[in-house]
């Protein structure tokens, strides 16, 4: 799912990477929808916010594939703002 758009070959550390992420975002997923309100769910929603940041960055800089860049920065950053306002706005 994560591959195709960011025009990433199908190799075995491809598939090792984006096995990586999948876990990773479903903890902080399950961190957010558990978290009671308050510095807890401020705390999980920063976490998603840095990792989606960060992965902004990462594909943004590295992705072989240039012409993808601009889509899967936008999508990450998409969520980061969408954390970001769900995160400062109670």
């Amino acid at each position: 799912m994560l591959t195709k758009p960011c025009g990433l070959p199908t190799t075995t550390g491809v598939r090792t990477l984006v096995a990586a992420i999948g876990p990773r975002d479903t903890a902080i997923g399950l961190g957010i929808v558990l978290a009671p309100d308050g510095a807890p769910l401020r705390t999980a929603l920063s976490a998603r916010i840095a990792s989606d940041t960060a992965d902004a960055l990462v594909f943004g800089f590295g992705l072989p594939d240039r012409c993808a860049r601009p889509t899967v920065v936008a999508a990450a950053l998409g969520w980061a703002a969408l954390c970001a306002v769900s995160a400062f706005t109670r």
